[in-house]
């Protein structure tokens, strides 16, 4: 018993009864020291030993694996002043600034601190920003991540080469498996094919869909044959996620597929679009994903197989077909009676294929759209497809053509929230205009428009540092006519201080 020990070296001192190994061997597991002084040792030990008694906690013995040590970080950490900001991010006030901030710590590369890695881990849009995220977490923070079930997915794969990469996939978890396939796709994607192949009829089915969409990174030709296979599997799931990927391959045969089913569809007649949809799914339609009933597509049978298609095939294959530039085959397809299905469908093939030219296109036709279901149903998805400069072009065509300001900032806020990175000045000095000549122009409540709060915090988040004084001027009259405004006009101006101590802070050297 070590309390016994303790005691009777305490009596007789510990010249007389030094401790045993066993005791020694108990310290160290409890973190005591035990090379130092021995009363030293003998008071510490006793401390430790007789608050675990008041408590009542049992002495267990530990038969888990201790995690390995960490080397050194090579990266310098952020200074105090500079945590403190990016705390303050994380904890919800300054929020829509982290992508900003995390712009500035790559440029100065300098390392998040551990402490605050648990939050980083909550913030919004994650998956998003991770690949900001991660180099500058340093190998503490890949450590705390492995420690964690929840964010293990997030962690890089212990091993990545040789041996240890086949007993890793051979023996891990699900999570530990998920994350070393995901880590392989971005460096070694054959690889990572090779090893899921081998072990694909073995799956546990409730991981074959996971494992599969791992492979949208790395995505190539090269992984066609075992997606095609893969349209034959038991689980409509994985089925699901093989039609996906292949889709995003235009030359794959399911690509060609689908070209083909759209051009027999689809045609002009050299006034307006000409729609034919087969009555029946067939069998090989079905096997390339196309359901016969498909509820997201509001509209009935017909509207969800059109819409299936269409998003499927990569939109550049229009002007060839019909004859005619993207802007006119969007005015075509909003000009027909499947307009919503048209509009939705070429929404989701420009974010699959990842075409600006097509993001752009189809948001410079729906302004002068008049149905609101199409003109503004998801229209935040193509925002990280487009440039700060297109948001100039796309605010002065829709402020220039709709007198109605309430309508037109209603319709490019969703863009505005999306869309990251400085806004251009010119952009800013639109918003602001309207929005001031507005604010003065009649008597209004702000429960008419309770998303102009939202716009002018928006302005403080993306305005050009060098626009401070800009947006922190003549607001007076503004503040008089509508009381309700302050607030929002306090809010954007402590926003924009705010992101001017972020850069100052990364300025100042480490303490």
């Amino acid at each position: 018993m070590h309390w016994q020990q303790l005691i009777k070296s305490a009596l007789l001192g510990t010249g007389r009864h030094p401790l045993d190994e066993q005791t020694i061997a108990a310290l160290k597991k409890l973190g005591i020291s035990t090379g130092g002084d021995p009363a030293e040792v003998l008071a510490n030990a006793a401390a430790a030993f007789g608050q675990l008694r008041k408590a009542k906690i049992p002495f267990e013995e530990f038969q888990g694996v201790l995690p390995g040590a960490i080397g050194k970080d090579e990266l310098p950490a952020l200074s105090r002043v500079s945590a403190h900001h990016l705390q303050l991010i994380l904890e919800g006030r300054y929020a829509d600034v982290l992508p900003e901030f995390l712009s500035l710590l790559q440029k100065k590369k300098q390392r998040i601190p551990t402490r605050l890695i648990p939050q980083i881990m909550e913030a919004k849009d994650l998956k998003t920003l991770w690949p900001q995220i991660e180099p500058f977490i340093g190998r503490s923070g890949q450590w705390l991540l492995r420690q964690n079930p929840d964010c293990q997915q997030w962690a890089a794969a212990p091993f990545a080469e040789g041996k240890e990469t086949g007993q890793l996939w051979e023996t891990g978890s699900s999570m530990k498996r998920l994350a070393l396939l995901r880590q392989l796709r971005g460096e070694k994607p054959d690889r990572a094919r090779i090893l899921l192949e081998g072990t694909w009829p073995q799956e546990n089915p409730a991981d074959r869909a996971a494992f599969l969409a791992a492979f949208s990174e790395g995505l190539s030709l090269a992984d066609e044959p075992f997606l095609e296979r893969c349209l034959d599997d038991k689980r409509a799931e994985v089925r699901k996620v093989a039609s996906g990927l292949l889709a995003q391959l235009p030359t794959s045969a399911l690509g060609q597929r689908m070209y083909r089913r759209a051009m027999d569809s689809l045609g002009f007649d050299g006034r307006r679009l000409i729609v034919h949809i087969p009555e029946e799914v067939d069998k090989e339609a079905r096997r390339d994903g196309i359901r016969p009933v498909a509820p997201e597509w509001p509209g009935g049978r017909k509207a969800g197989w059109l819409g299936q298609v269409v998003s499927r095939v990569p939109p550049g294959h229009w002007p060839h077909h019909l004859g005619m530039a993207a802007g006119e085959v969007v005015e075509l397809f909003l000009d027909s009676d499947w307009a919503e299905t048209l509009a939705e469908a070429l929404k989701q093939a420009a974010v699959r294929f990842k075409s600006t030219a097509w993001a752009e296109a189809l948001l410079l036709a729906l302004p002068e759209y008049p149905d609101p279901p199409v003109r503004e149903k998801g229209l935040a998805e193509l925002a990280p497809l487009l440039s700060p400069d297109f948001l100039l072009r796309f605010a002065t065509s829709l402020f220039g053509k709709k007198r109605d300001f309430l309508s037109a900032s209603r319709q490019i806020l969703p863009l505005l929230q999306a869309v990251r990175g400085t806004w251009p000045e010119d952009l800013v000095y639109l918003l602001l205009r309207n929005f001031r000549r507005f604010a003065l122009s009649r008597n209004w409540q702000l429960w008419e428009a309770p998303h102009l709060p939202e716009l002018l915090r928006l302005m403080g988040c993306h305005a050009p540092p060098g626009m401070e004084n800009v947006l922190n001027e003549d607001w007076d009259e503004v503040e008089y006519r509508n009381a309700d405004l302050a607030a929002a006009i306090a809010d954007m101006q402590d926003v924009l201080r705010f992101r001017k101590a972020i850069r100052v802070g990364f300025e100042e050297s480490r303490i």
